[in-house]
């Protein structure tokens, strides 16, 4: 529930262009496509990668010894429950459609399931979500380079 939680108001923030941010550059590679918020400190911390393209939004929420991953879908009349991460299939564990005018479909997966979609889409072009194609390049490095290392420096394998 958490995440469920700091997740919606990350993507809320994201969509909306509200969040505070500071692009970063990870292992000499521009980061302009994700944004990355670091949040808390020590055994709290929690670093969040969104891409935004200002309807529709992605967050990949790393911590230690937990993850989230999110996909908010905006302007769409249909909620499909599946997401195509290179040749994977995953199934959300919560989506709930919003109305006001418009829909919002959002799509939470906690834990290792998150950071399996985490890992495939490190290792894809581009994801597929309710029709949907997102350009999800450059999300390797910060895979490789920022949360791959926060795992060993945290001890976790």
């Amino acid at each position: 529930m958490k995440y469920m939680k700091t997740g919606v108001l990350m993507m809320a923030a994201a969509l909306a262009g509200c969040a505070q941010y500071e692009v970063l550059s990870v292992a000499g590679k521009d980061t302009n496509r994700w944004k990355l918020i670091q949040q808390g400190q020590g055994e709290q911390s929690t670093t969040s990668a969104i891409y935004s393209d200002g309807v529709s939004g992605i967050i990949y929420e790393h911590g230690k010894e937990r993850s989230a991953f999110m996909v908010g879908i905006g302007n769409d009349p249909t909620c499909d429950d599946t997401m195509l991460v290179g040749e994977k299939h995953y199934a959300a564990e919560h989506m709930q459609q919003q109305k006001g005018g418009y829909n919002i479909c959002w799509r939470l997966v906690t834990g290792q399931e998150a950071h399996a979609i985490a890992t495939d889409m490190a290792k894809a072009t581009s994801i597929m979500v309710n029709g949907r194609e997102f350009d999800v390049r450059g999300f390797d490095a910060l895979w490789k380079n920022l949360f791959r290392r926060q795992d060993r420096d945290a001890g976790a394998t």
